[in-house]
């Protein structure tokens, strides 16, 4: 499984350790799989990765059911339905600014989407606007390509990168 943005940060930083100090990797496998690429990191902590990230996103997804249930006049139902979230995304198309948000907001994105969530606000800010970035070029090339030329596995990939 091959995740472009993340794996081509951790290359130089893999190789140079793996050429100067190789026995550092086996400690390093333990401590800190993150340190790592996709292509080197067992299947074990890849279904331990993306199982947090689908817990996190099922809280999310609690929290605004129930915030929606207490706060909305509208049935949950309604909320939830695929054509009340595209006119709300309509609305707010591409007008996300990453620097605003506070450094919460940004841990919860990187939880949400599967992404480490260590760092400075700075660190994360960059970290999340390549990721949205990133996405919205695949975007792109799925919408020319079309979303039947996916193949399972892409398609699974796909909305694990976009928190889904």
């Amino acid at each position: 499984m091959y995740h472009a943005p993340e794996d081509i940060q951790r290359l130089l930083p893999f190789a140079l350790t793996a050429i100067i100090i190789p026995e550092l990797l086996v400690i390093l496998i333990v401590l800190a799989p993150g340190f790592f690429p996709s292509t080197c990191i067992s299947e074990k902590n890849l279904t331990k990765k993306y199982r947090k990230a689908r817990e996190a996103r099922q809280n999310i997804h609690d929290s605004v059911v129930e915030s929606a249930k207490t706060n909305s006049r509208l049935a949950v139902d309604d909320f939830m339905s695929a054509k009340k979230i595209i006119q709300i995304a309509d609305l707010y198309q591409n007008n996300l600014d990453v620097s605003t948000l506070p450094k919460a907001a940004l841990k919860n994105i990187c939880r949400f989407t599967g992404m480490g969530y260590v760092g400075t606000t700075g660190s994360l800010q960059k970290k999340v606007a390549k990721h949205l970035a990133y996405i919205k070029e695949d975007d792109q090339y799925i919408r020319k390509e079309g979303i039947d030329s996916l193949s399972p596995v892409e398609l699974n990939e796909a909305c694990e990168m976009r928190g889904m």
